[in-house]
């Protein structure tokens, strides 16, 4: 079994929360995995590092920045098949992308899709998506589309120790992350 432990400003980082979670391999039941779960100290080191990288990401030319974005985008899926065992949660298009976690559900990424590919906001998708699931208190979704705008909800039954932040070009959503964090509404303040 194998430890995943954060990547913060290019570099793997420890976890100082002292706690992990266990991923399955949902064919066997088996442990497969452990990934640590992220406390305080994480998310300062993350946002001060993401606050410092900005002003060379913002200078950037979009085309060189879709680059990058979609090559890790390709990255993080590979990853996430692998450490959860063969499940894909990340869909992507040349329209946007949509994302789901904590009760994932392909049907809802579908959807989200075929709306973006009508033209819809991501505000708007994010609602009707909501509107048009049993359970949208129990899941994460995400929405970028090919303009930089975003959206994103966390039900209030996902796990108690998640959120998402939102802003032009991104969505960021974790679930798991720590008991030391206080509860996240919808965004972190930076």
């Amino acid at each position: 079994m194998s430890d995943v432990s954060h990547f913060i400003n290019g570099q793997r980082a420890e976890g100082s929360s002292g706690r992990w979670g266990d991923v399955f391999n949902p064919a066997t039941g088996e442990r497969a995995r452990r990934v640590a779960l992220g406390g305080a100290a994480e998310v300062d080191r993350a946002v001060k590092a993401a606050a410092a990288a900005f002003p060379g990401w913002a200078a950037t030319p979009p085309p060189s920045r879709a680059r990058v974005l979609f090559k890790s985008t390709m990255f993080v899926l590979a990853t996430n098949t692998l450490a959860s065992g063969g499940l894909r949660f990340y869909h992507i298009k040349p329209i946007g992308i949509v994302a789901h976690q904590s009760a994932g559900d392909f049907d809802l990424a579908l959807l989200g899709f075929r709306l973006l590919e009508m033209g819809f906001s991501p505000d708007r998708i994010i609602g009707d998506l909501a509107a048009s699931d049993r359970y949208p208190e129990y899941r994460q979704i995400g929405v970028l589309d090919r303009t930089g705008a975003a959206a994103a909800s966390t039900g209030n039954k996902a796990h108690p120790w998640s959120g998402h932040i939102v802003g032009e070009n991104y969505v960021a959503m974790v679930n798991s992350a720590s008991n030391s964090l206080p509860r996240l509404n919808t965004a972190w303040p930076i």
